[in-house]
């Protein structure tokens, strides 16, 4: 089993203390700077939020990972709804999480959002898929990979602190790591997907080497070949290399996508 971080410890994640160290800076700040000019305005934030700052940092996070979220009071309607937004794909980039080494940890988390507020919780759903977890139960996510950060940026921006409780787990319910990965995600789909992308990528590489095909259709096969390769991608938790399924079909999936990138670059650059 792979040894953790010398500073690993499952209630301290360096992000989220980077952040909160920068959040408390500015937090001082602003009270002393409050203080100098009290006569002024008696509060530079509203009394709902322990820290203007961390929640406008954390709603800023979401919103550019395609999350708009919105909380009117404490106790009030939560409001949660996923986009595209404005961060890369990390399907464009698969070898960064392929390569990681796995800590051996699963971060499990648990919810249980009351039924008024349903579509709260279909939006945590969604963003919970965004992120690439696995659903082991309806309300029980996992994934190898720390998403501290991120569920720091809900316990800000939407209180689940209340709802839910995110874990650190060697073991879930004594199964292999094999059997996590089998339960928690659809590989079957994923690699049926994936295996009739490699082949309809194949054909259409052949299709463009040997035909002379136009600027405009080259450019339209690869607006569709982008779109392919993303949508075929997008269930994939990209996980470590040591977790990955028996013919996992995605690093064949990529490897085909850049070859019919390099090949879309050679003929445009011959016309």
């Amino acid at each position: 089993m792979n040894k953790p971080s010398f500073f690993y410890h499952p209630d301290i994640s360096p992000t989220v203390a980077a952040r909160r160290a920068g959040e408390m800076l500015v937090d001082l700040l602003v009270l002393y700077g409050g203080l100098l000019t009290r006569q002024r305005c008696a509060y530079t934030w509203p009394f709902l939020f322990k820290s203007n700052p961390a929640y406008r940092s954390a709603v800023y996070r979401l919103h550019k990972a395609g999350v708009v979220t919105r909380r009117s009071h404490k106790g009030g309607p939560r409001t949660l709804r996923v986009s595209e937004g404005k961060m890369t794909d990390p399907a464009l980039h698969p070898q960064k999480r392929w390569n990681a080494k796995w800590d051996g940890i699963w971060r499990v988390l648990v919810y249980d959002i009351p039924e008024k507020e349903r579509t709260f919780r279909i939006g945590l759903c969604r963003y919970l898929h965004k992120l690439r977890l696995g659903c082991l139960q309806q309300s029980v996510w996992v994934t190898p990979r720390d998403i501290r950060p991120e569920y720091d940026d809900l316990l800000k921006a939407l209180d689940i602190q209340y709802d839910s409780y995110l874990f650190d787990a060697r073991t879930v319910l004594g199964r292999k790591a094999q059997d996590i990965v089998g339960d928690a995600w659809n590989f079957r789909e994923i690699q049926r997907r994936q295996s009739w992308f490699v082949e309809k990528c194949s054909s259409q590489v052949r299709r463009i080497q040997s035909q002379a095909l136009s600027q405009r259709e080259i450019e339209q096969l690869a607006r569709e070949e982008a779109f392919s390769y993303l949508s075929v991608m997008e269930k994939d938790p990209l996980l470590p290399r040591t977790l990955w399924p028996k013919g996992y079909r995605g690093e064949s999936a990529y490897e085909h996508h850049l070859a019919f990138v390099a090949t879309v670059k050679e003929c445009l650059s011959r016309l």
